[in-house]
């Protein structure tokens, strides 16, 4: 049977075109909440990076700070390591007084007097008096023996005077061991 379309031509035509505009709004909400989505992703990811950005030049800010106080405290080190090591070397050259007299005295002959003790430079000049010559031969061969070279080398008498009662007045000059 042939079917007899009675519905208007005006009618169908009004219906058609609102089938039509429910699917354009169906289609075009679709769009706006597909867009709305995505607008919405890309403000959150947005946002974490700003805010990781922001953790970020506050980590370089520390950093920065915590450097310039380890340059600081660098400088000083080697400031600090440079003067030690000035101070050690100054100590290294000096020689042990206390234990050097202990030693020396040992070496001196009872007989043997000083009255004048020179130190520079590493360098020792006594002045003294001795009763007889074998107490002053007696302190010279002390100092060049081999305890005195422990503590002293390059013996010189550079003045040996004797006087009218038998007293030696002398001069000896010595370096002192290291």
């Amino acid at each position: 049977m042939a079917e007899i379309n009675l519905v208007p031509q005006e009618e169908r035509s009004a219906r058609n075109f609102e089938q039509l505009r429910r699917k354009l709004t169906l289609i075009s909400t679709l769009a706006l909440v597909i867009s709305a989505v995505f607008t919405m992703s890309t403000l959150v990811f947005f946002i974490s990076l700003t805010q990781e950005r922001s953790r970020l030049i506050n980590q370089i800010g520390e950093s920065s700070v915590r450097i310039n106080n380890l340059k600081a405290i660098e400088e000083l080190l080697v400031v600090t390591k440079g003067k030690i090591s000035s101070a050690i070397k100054i100590i290294d050259q000096r020689t042990n007084f206390p234990n050097f007299f202990e030693k020396i005295s040992s070496l001196i002959p009872q007989y043997v007097s000083f009255s004048d003790m020179r130190f520079n430079a590493g360098k020792l000049v006594i002045s003294g008096r001795a009763k007889t010559s074998s107490d002053m031969a007696g302190f010279v061969s002390s100092l060049v023996s081999a305890e005195g070279s422990k503590l002293v080398s390059d013996v010189n008498i550079d003045s040996l005077n004797s006087s009218e009662t038998g007293i030696y007045s002398f001069v000896v000059s010595m370096l002192l061991a290291k």
